[in-house]
């Protein structure tokens, strides 16, 4: 399937088998320990795994420049889903992930998830990082935020936290026995996905997915990603530094301090926006 949702007619009908199906979304142009030589960056491609029986989709991730509708509508299908393509400068930045193309994934993600059956069992969601990574709770955090911003913006909950919806991991890959082993963490989660049970077409719930999240997920995500000129005016002045902290001569206390009132933010923002909607 395109960028627009339009299938192949030379795609063969492929059913869904017992062991689930898992979608790695990738970043689109970018090679990483997940990328096949022979599927496209551009393109929703899904295939039957000859060793372990799972279903793979492989599916492109936003751009800054867009949405990503391809990954919502594959990773709406999977029991476990595995954004690749991320690096530690992408997680440690200020803002985090949020401000990155993955934070525009993850959201896509969430919206997707947030407007099908929430009694489904809970997806895995595994954030592949290609190196090393020091410290993956402040990257589980901004996740968690992301999350609560679409929560608030898609269906007005406050109360729904991610934990709800997904088991995250955060791994970093720095080999590719790392690769296998994720893969495998995957495949092994494959069996949560809604088409487990069934012997449903693929390709034809990759479509149906299309066509529902297209319209919802391009009119929720353009106050996620905000922009660093805007962050550097409107930040500072309401920084809360923490006491006994001198932010010129400990900048990790100016990161996370920023990272907080980021989040606060953005929440409020996107509760701000659906309530001048409505």
């Amino acid at each position: 399937m395109d960028a627009s949702g339009v299938i192949n007619q030379r795609a063969s009908p492929l059913n869904a088998s017992s062991k689930g199906v898992i979608a790695l979304i990738s970043s689109p142009g970018d090679m990483d320990s997940f990328s096949s030589p022979s599927s496209s960056s551009k393109t929703v491609e899904a295939d039957m795994d000859d060793t372990s029986g799972c279903i793979i989709v492989r599916s492109p991730g936003a751009t800054l420049g867009s949405s990503s509708n391809a990954a919502a509508a594959a990773s709406s299908i999977a029991g476990a889903v595995v954004v690749t393509g991320v690096i530690p400068s992408d997680c440690e930045g200020i803002g985090g992930i949020a401000e990155t193309r993955h934070g525009k994934t993850l959201y896509s993600i969430f919206s997707s998830k947030l407007n099908s059956d929430e009694s489904l069992e809970k997806a895995l969601l595994m954030v592949a990082v290609e190196g090393t990574l020091e410290e993956d709770e402040n990257v589980i955090q901004d996740i968690a935020a992301i999350f609560k911003s679409c929560a608030m913006s898609v269906s007005g909950k406050e109360d729904i936290v991610l934990e709800d919806l997904f088991e995250v991991q955060i791994v970093s890959v720095t080999s590719q026995d790392d690769a296998a082993m994720v893969m495998s963490t995957a495949v092994a989660a494959g069996v949560r996905s809604p088409l487990s049970q069934t012997s449903e077409n693929v390709v034809s719930a990759i479509t149906q997915a299309y066509s529902t999240t297209t319209s919802s997920t391009d009119t929720t995500t353009s106050a996620l990603l905000c922009d660093d000129s805007t962050l550097v005016i409107l930040v500072p002045p309401v920084l809360n530094y923490p006491p006994g902290n001198d932010v010129l001569t400990d900048p990790s206390s100016l990161i996370n301090s920023v990272r907080k009132q980021q989040h606060f933010f953005k929440t409020h923002w996107m509760a701000m926006t659906k309530t001048h909607s409505s």
